[in-house]
């Protein structure tokens, strides 16, 4: 089959308050004043949440950030993409906090054009935390180059 590349995009802005991921445990969207308009909660167990997006790709070099809100109970997001280990995020912050952006991989290859299963876990969290939740506003995927 042709695959119109040219209408592919370079980048993607994945927004957890209303995008459900494909699959998941717990998706618990919120409106909120915070960039995007809010954000989704997982589970609050250790490893206990996934949620998968597939995404479509062109070959290339990329980048993936998280913008999140941090709080005194939140965990370490870890993120894959088609298999590979992107990187983590810490969510935890011993005050409440929206919009902080952390990034995953500052550079990943995706080595041909298709969809990829990006996948982010929580199988851990900051010494200091509570618990293990996250609240994810908005997940950057940027093609930064061929």
């Amino acid at each position: 089959a042709f695959l119109d590349l040219a209408a592919w995009p370079s980048s993607h802005a994945i927004l957890p308050a209303v995008q459900r991921p494909a699959s998941y445990v717990t998706w618990t969207p919120a409106v909120s004043a915070v960039l995007a308009g809010g954000y989704a909660s997982g589970a609050n167990t250790v490893g206990s949440e996934t949620w998968t997006y597939p995404v479509a790709c062109r070959a290339g070099t990329w980048r993936a950030d998280v913008v999140i809100r941090k709080t005194p109970a939140s965990g370490i997001i870890t993120a894959t993409f088609g298999g590979s280990a992107l990187g983590t995020a810490d969510c935890y912050n011993a005050t409440n906090s929206g919009d902080n952006n952390s990034a995953l991989s500052t550079s990943f290859t995706v080595a041909a054009d298709g969809t990829y299963d990006l996948v982010l876990t929580n199988p851990t969290k900051h010494a200091s935390s509570t618990g293990y939740v996250w609240h994810i506003q908005v997940i950057n995927l940027t093609r930064t180059g061929p």
